[in-house]
């Protein structure tokens, strides 16, 4: 598989991405591309409003996941006055939802949620489940083409 591809094909669908995050919690993910910096933006029914944060790794699983680790720490909790930054985006209407609290739940009522399978979003934290499960050299080879 192409993964490069793959990872462009996610960020040019332009659609949220659900994962389930265990014991009934769910988040939404958008990927993007700042100044060749991989990105998300992610919304959870347990946050206060939606977070931009940066992907910090990359790891494709030998069961041929792509999973992108983000800091838990974020790099900016997102207002609803930051709507011009991201307004290429995400539309005026899935800005204003994301601030709802219920943000996961409006998502997917508005249908701009798609289906990536094998496709998932952790938080950096969580990285030491994967590490006896990947492949390495892939991995940093798309770290280093995403300038991770």
């Amino acid at each position: 598989m192409d993964w490069k591809k793959r990872i462009k094909d996610i960020i040019d669908n332009n659609k949220w991405v659900k994962n389930d995050t265990g014991v009934w919690k769910v988040q939404c993910a958008k990927l993007f591309e700042d100044d060749n910096t991989l990105r998300l933006i992610l919304v959870t029914d347990e946050l206060e409003g939606p977070v931009s944060t940066q992907v910090e790794k990359i790891i494709v699983t030998n069961n041929e996941d792509l999973v992108l680790f983000y800091d838990e720490r974020f790099n900016s909790i997102l207002k609803e006055e930051d709507y011009d930054k991201f307004s290429k985006l995400v539309d005026k209407e899935q800005w204003d939802a994301l601030f709802t609290g219920e943000a996961t739940k409006n998502l997917v009522d508005m249908d701009v949620v798609g289906s990536e399978d094998g496709f998932y979003v952790e938080p950096h934290e969580g990285i030491s489940r994967f590490t006896d499960n990947y492949n390495e050299s892939l991995s940093e080879e798309l770290d280093k083409y995403f300038n991770i």
